[in-house]
């Protein structure tokens, strides 16, 4: 959540700068709109693994509440929730890289990878 980076300015820290070595997987998040949210850190090629809804989301708070809020911890668990159903329903999968891939497959580009990763990932029940 610390902004946009320049290829050359990585504003990705750690953990997420793992992913560039294929250690974790980096989470950034989409607006309503689809277009990158203005807190998503960018940077390098490959530290951005995929996007997801980040930005106005329903959550539940304190003494019962819910409230609408925004953050790359918004947009984290619906991935978290694809890489369980990806291990759900194909048992034979058992690395980070597997999951990956699979997840790419059932992604759809929305711009640059540096920005996007390879995209946002879509409940395809056809590819699962």
């Amino acid at each position: 959540n610390s902004g946009q980076g320049t290829i050359r300015n990585s504003t990705i820290s750690f953990p997420a700068r793992l992913a560039s070595k294929g250690l974790c997987i980096s989470i950034g998040a989409v607006d309503n709109y689809l277009g990158l949210a203005g807190f998503s850190s960018t940077g390098h090629l490959g530290e951005v693994t995929f996007v997801s809804p980040g930005v106005d989301i329903y959550s539940t708070f304190l003494n019962g509440q819910y409230i609408k809020l925004s953050g790359t911890s918004m947009a984290t668990p619906a991935i978290a929730g694809f890489v369980a159903l990806i291990l759900a329903t194909h048992p034979e999968i058992d690395t980070l890289e597997e999951a990956v891939s699979k997840l790419k497959t059932l992604s759809k580009s929305l711009g640059p990878l540096e920005k996007f990763g390879f995209g946002m990932p879509r409940l395809r029940p056809d590819l699962m």
